[in-house]
């Protein structure tokens, strides 16, 4: 069977870890066990990156 590409975006990406819960969640799982092939891109890393460092400060 062909595996799906799903292109996650910086929310997608940050409800996945935060929510252990939600299907954001799951596709991270998917995509850790290889059922899918997850998508991100070097702009999403860094808005991801750039986001999280100012929810810490």
């Amino acid at each position: 069977m062909k595996k799906v590409n799903i292109f996650l975006d910086s929310s997608a990406l940050i409800a996945g870890i935060i929510s252990e819960t939600g299907a954001a969640h799951v596709l991270l799982q998917l995509g850790e066990t290889e059922d899918i092939i997850l998508i991100i891109s070097e702009m999403v890393v860094n808005e991801t990156k750039r986001s999280n460092s100012q929810k810490i400060s």
